[in-house]
């Protein structure tokens, strides 16, 4: 998917999701909602990572790509409690490490953020502080996770049809 090459993405998806059967993963389908979201199809990769949820109500990963959703249609009280929820679980696991704990921190800083500049909250504003430096302390790099952030919120934004790879 990082590379563009949606079909075979797509592809590759759709047999892991035929060789899980019904009982594919929350892991599983959020890489499914990954690329939904890759090629401009906001309302598919949502729903998809509803069915995330529905299959395991405590995928880190599920709860992350939510709270980003949620976060990028400005429903900033919803991406608020997604966030939270998935800093709540368990880290230091194959697919939710330090990486995406400091991604969900990241995420959730600047929805309070927004969150506190449109109900001129300050102690939200605080909070979001607080959540920055430890996104900060989870990924010192984060000039490179601030530009992963960026380009899927310009997209979503500002992207034309011809970004989002239609005629």
């Amino acid at each position: 998917t990082m590379l563009g090459n949606f079909s075979a993405a797509e592809h590759h998806l759709q047999l892991a999701r035929r060789l899980a059967g019904s009982a594919a993963s929350a892991d599983l389908l959020v890489s499914m909602a990954s690329l939904r979201q890759a090629q401009c199809d906001f309302e598919a990769a949502e729903a998809v990572v509803h069915q995330a949820l529905y299959a395991d109500k405590n995928s880190a990963l599920a709860l992350l790509h939510m709270g980003y959703i949620l976060l990028c249609r400005e429903q900033f009280d919803g991406a608020i409690q997604y966030l939270q929820k998935c800093l709540q679980q368990p880290f230091g696991t194959l697919t939710y490490g330090p990486a995406q704990k400091g991604t969900a921190h990241l995420y959730l800083c600047v929805a309070q953020h927004w969150y506190s500049a449109a109900s001129q909250d300050d102690n939200v504003d605080q909070t979001a502080q607080v959540h920055f430096q430890s996104a900060y302390t989870l990924q010192p790099d984060l000039r490179r996770a601030l530009a992963a952030f960026i380009l899927p919120v310009r997209l979503h934004f500002g992207a034309t049809a011809r970004e989002c790879g239609t005629p």
